[in-house]
């Protein structure tokens, strides 16, 4: 029977070991018999034929009483119907072929209890042990698969798998079913033999055509045999025009695979299904099956090696055989070539892109111009070519891969034309002449060959030297060029200019420079402190971050840089002794300005005022008198121009004071007449004062901060 191990399995499914357990589940006694039809065991002494009457009276059954397994047994039931259909006895050979199996895998082997353990008649049993015993002599055991299956490959015109079947049957002594499937095995052998030496006959002959109809009608009853397939595709490959394109398969290599496309059978009736095959050109015993068999009209083949030749054969199917010639493909080399290439061509010249195969081992570029053809240096994904001179370039892209025989193989390559056009060339070098640091700036630069050169106020970070620019660039301007190369940014700016070649709607860039205009330092002040200190003033200059503050002093030159958040925060000390020191401020320019107009800002911060002072006794009779005499040192300026401080001499019994208001003030002598240059004296009269009278002398008013008291040796400050 057809589909036996289906069958098996759906016994398996509803826990039967064989057919006659499942058509004896309704309505019988135990026991049935298998030698002279298939018998069950019915009422008194009644035996029950299987027949279709019978195996319906099962089925009803089942549909009543099979509960949830109703569904599994009846469709095994429409089977049996369908056999018994076929062939009244078709059903007793089912059991007896599952009786061989089940009895020689049997524990107790091949016996009588064991025939009746299985449910036989026992008085069958006897005479079934028997002839199981002699059939399978001298092999002692049946192959049931092959058993079971040599009927459906036949019934499947498979001609190769029956002869597989009948090769492993071969050791038993058939019964007449199965000789007669033996015989017909052979038959149909024989048959073919004959018809391919026909159809190999007529191929030699030069009779492509009658020869495909010889193996085309081979092919249809005995559907695996491999030499009717390999002579069709034969004749269809030698009967193929030569010249390329005639052919009804269409075969193009791409970077996903090799896509197939055919167009539909419309001389065939019924559904269609395709069988697509690859072979080598010339071998087409070399076959290869692309997928599975459909109905579309294209496929994609991904397995196709890259670098290899090959050809497809497209073989229409109906019911699962070949239902005419095989149409074939034009002889392909999988080789995919580049996709989404793009020419550009610039001023320094042509520029490629493209997406290589991934199986590409190497890219190879040639490009065909008046002088010739030359090949390219490009990297898997383009190229640069350049610098070309004006004209029309084709390039050819091929890529390469291993081939079978270890030798590169190279795609038929696609190809591209481009046109470049005259371009401007770019500015060498711009540079720029300052006479002062604050006067303004001239730029200055050597005309390129080709173009007219502007100067083009840039924002942002300008373009590379030699960059591209878009086409019309000039119209697009965000501010005019300067009419003069004289540069006087305004101040607290910057202007950055860069040289821009132009020639028709084209434009390059050259180089750039950045003019920067700063901010004057106003308002500076200074101020000494009561230490080494100078405190600086001024408005800081916008929008500066960063200012440079230098000075110098007795010959010695510093300097540190302040930024605006700590000025503003903290203000601005210099170290410095008393002496006279200049001071610059500068805003810090840009670190990639090339011009700075300086906004620097000077003060000149004199010396420090000196006062010293003395305590004289006017004579050994003085008593408690004392003469003060206080000189004022004033270096730079003129007498009576300096604010000079006043000075106060306070005086403390037994404790010196440390403040002009701890004592008693015994003198005061005002800054004006300080001022004058000449040292004053006055005189003090100490009498009436606790002694020891301890003396101190204080410098007061606006300029004693940044002025400098010297003070006479203790003792002679003490009046005793």
């Amino acid at each position: 029977m057809t589909g036996h191990a289906a069958w098996s399995s759906g016994l398996r499914a509803l826990g039967f070991r064989h057919t006659a357990e499942l058509l004896g589940a309704w309505g019988v006694r135990p026991g049935f018999k298998v030698l002279d039809g298939l018998w069950f065991r019915g009422r008194g002494m009644t035996w029950l034929r299987v027949d279709e009457a019978y195996v319906e009276a099962q089925r009803e059954h089942w549909r009543r009483e099979g509960g949830p397994q109703r569904a599994k047994a009846t469709a095994l039931l429409d089977r049996a119907a369908e056999i018994l259909g076929t062939d009244p006895m078709g059903l007793r050979r089912v059991v007896v072929h599952e009786l061989v199996l089940l009895l020689q895998d049997h524990p107790d082997g091949i016996s009588v209890p064991a025939a009746v353990e299985l449910g036989v008649d026992k008085d069958e049993a006897a005479e079934l042990v028997a002839a199981v015993t002699a059939c399978l002599k001298p092999a002692g055991r049946l192959d049931g698969e092959a058993a079971g299956s040599i009927h459906e490959a036949l019934t499947g015109r498979q001609l190769c798998r029956a002869e597989r079947y009948a090769a492993r049957l071969a050791g038993v002594v058939a019964d007449p079913e199965l000789r007669a499937l033996l015989a017909s095995v052979a038959e149909l052998r024989a048959g073919t033999d004959e018809a391919l030496a026909r159809a190999d006959a007529l191929h030699r002959k030069g009779e492509y055509r009658q020869a495909a109809t010889g193996y085309l009608v081979t092919a249809r009853y005995a559907v695996d045999e491999p030499r009717a397939l390999t002579g069709l595709l034969r004749s269809a490959e030698a009967g193929a025009p030569v010249a390329p394109g005639l052919l009804p398969v269409r075969a193009e290599a791409g970077h996903d695979g090799v896509t197939v496309t055919w167009n539909a059978a419309t001389d065939q009736g019924g559904t269609i299904l395709y069988r697509v095959l690859r072979h080598p050109p010339g071998k087409p015993h070399r076959h290869t099956e692309v997928g599975v068999p459909g109905a579309a009209t294209q496929v994609t083949d991904t397995a196709a090696v890259p670098g290899s030749r090959v050809r497809y054969a497209i073989l229409p199917l109906r019911d699962g055989r070949i239902a005419g010639r095989p149409r074939i493909s034009d002889p392909l080399l999988v080789a995919p070539e580049v996709r989404e290439l793009t020419l550009s061509a610039g001023r320094p010249g042509v520029s490629a892109t493209w997406r290589a195969p991934a199986a590409a081992v190497a890219i190879r570029a040639l490009r065909e111009h008046d002088d010739g053809e030359t090949e390219v240096t490009c990297r898997q994904d383009g190229f640069e070519d350049g610098p070309l001179e004006p004209g029309t370039y084709s390039y050819e892209i091929h890529c390469e891969y291993p081939g079978s025989d270890r030798r590169t193989v190279r795609s038929p390559g696609v190809t591209a034309r481009v046109e470049v056009e005259e371009w401007p060339r770019p500015v060498e070098s711009l540079t720029g002449e300052q006479h002062t640091a604050t006067g303004p700036v001239r730029l200055s630069w050597i005309p390129p060959a080709r173009g007219e050169v502007l100067l083009v106020p840039w924002k942002g970070p300008p373009p590379e030297p030699g960059a591209e620019l878009p086409d019309g660039f000039t119209a697009k301007l965000p501010q005019p060029p300067l009419s003069s190369p004289l540069l006087e940014p305004a101040a607290g700016t910057s202007v950055r200019i860069t040289a821009v070649t132009v020639l028709g709607s084209h434009a390059v860039a050259g180089p750039s420079v950045l003019v920067e205009a700063q901010t004057p330092v106003r308002g500076m002040t200074a101020e000494r402190g009561p230490d080494d200190t100078v405190r600086l003033g001024f408005e800081w200059p916008d929008p500066a971050p960063v200012v440079l503050v230098g000075w110098r002093q007795s010959g010695v030159a510093r300097e540190r840089r302040v930024t605006r958040s700590a000025y503003l925060r903290e203000g601005l000390s210099l170290a410095a002794n008393g002496e006279a020191l200049d001071v610059a401020v500068a805003p810090l320019p840009s670190d990639d300005a090339e011009f700075v107009i300086s906004g620097e800002g000077h003060i000149r911060v004199p010396s420090r005022i000196r006062l010293s002072y003395r305590l004289v006794k006017p004579g050994w009779r003085a008593g408690a008198r004392r003469l003060v005499e206080v000189r004022a040192e004033l270096p730079g300026a003129a007498p009576g121009a300096t604010d000079c401080p006043d000075f106060l001499l306070v005086g403390r019994e037994s404790i010196a004071p440390l403040h002009p208001r701890h004592g008693i003030e015994e003198l005061r002598l005002t800054g004006d007449r300080l001022a004058a240059g000449e040292p004053v004296r006055a005189e003090i009269d100490l009498r009436g004062r606790t002694k020891p009278y301890l003396l101190r002398g204080f410098l007061l008013g606006a300029g004693a901060p940044a002025a400098q008291l010297d003070h006479p040796p203790a003792d002679t400050l003490v009046v005793r």
